[in-house]
């Protein structure tokens, strides 16, 4: 591999990679408007089916988060001075003192600065405590006291996938395929818009509707097609927003015939590959092992 090819591809992919993230934020965002509103109905997981039918994984959505309101200011601190003592802490109310020696020597001498509060880590707690029972915290004594009200916010549609097994090659495999591409990349999936038209669509209308035999190649296509299975792949993924790589789009080249199939075939032969691959390069590795040890 040329360093040419090598800046090329890194080029490339650093820009696919960018999309696809870009993309796949925004489909999650768009599922989660989805699924907050079935899962406030009481749907909570949602299977995740290719167009086929195939299983391949299962989402699971979140519930909505439950809210501690305290029902009188201070109830907490007096119970847990009275019942668990360990969740209080001290705290100098000017200053930015917090080792509890210093805090101590303060209240000795200036209580008037000190005050109580519950600790965060005993709060948290606590807090979990009266989620699960309503509200009230117990004591050790098995008594039961009110301090709060629970609230239960509506789902934000927050999910998580877990994929079934074989999944990622069920995918891929679809994706290799074209059959995935609209699904996932939406508009970058879809063709040249009319106003921007591809560079042999472009050529042949300045042409008068055919392409001259000197016209300079744009994008590594001339009046044939692409120069080489390389370039093909390369408008694949970037103008057309999918996925490809050079020796899928070489037995593509070949079905289409003519002078690309010849350039296919060469480019086949230089890098040994069997121009009767049953799977017509959706199963071989790109970069190849042999060019990426270079």
């Amino acid at each position: 591999m040329s360093a040419r090819d090598a800046a090329l591809r890194v080029a490339v992919l650093s820009c696919l990679l960018d999309a696809v993230k870009a993309e796949h934020s925004r489909a999650r965002k768009a599922a989660e408007e989805v699924f907050g509103p079935i899962r406030k109905d009481g749907t909570s997981q949602q299977r995740v089916l290719l167009p086929d039918g195939a299983d391949i994984g299962l989402i699971s959505i979140k519930a909505g988060a439950q809210s501690v309101q305290l029902d009188e200011a201070g109830k907490l601190l007096e119970w847990c001075k009275t019942n668990a003592p360990q969740h209080v802490e001290q705290y100098v109310t000017e200053g930015a003192f917090e080792m509890a020696d210093v805090i101590a020597l303060i209240a000795e001498r200036f209580p008037n600065l000190v005050r109580e509060r519950v600790r965060a880590s005993g709060r948290a707690v606590l807090d979990k405590q009266m989620t699960e029972t309503g509200g009230y915290l117990v004591n050790e004594d098995g008594e039961k006291t009110k301090l709060a009200t629970i609230s239960n916010d509506d789902p934000t549609g927050a999910f998580s996938y877990r994929p079934a097994k074989g999944a990622q090659d069920r995918i891929m495999a679809g994706w290799a395929a074209g059959d995935l591409r609209e699904i996932a990349l939406g508009s970058l999936a879809l063709p040249v818009p009319e106003a921007a038209p591809a560079p042999q669509e472009q050529q042949q209308e300045e042409a008068g509707g055919e392409a001259g035999a000197g016209d300079a190649p744009d994008l590594g296509m001339d009046e044939h097609g692409f120069l080489s299975p390389v370039w093909a792949a390369i408008h694949a993924s970037v103008i057309q927003g999918g996925f490809s790589t050079p020796p899928i789009e070489a037995y593509r080249m070949i079905r289409d015939g003519g002078v690309g199939a010849e350039r296919a075939l060469a480019w086949l032969a230089e890098h040994g590959l069997d121009p009767d691959d049953p799977d017509e390069g959706k199963s071989t590795p790109w970069p190849l092992p042999e060019v990426a040890g270079e």
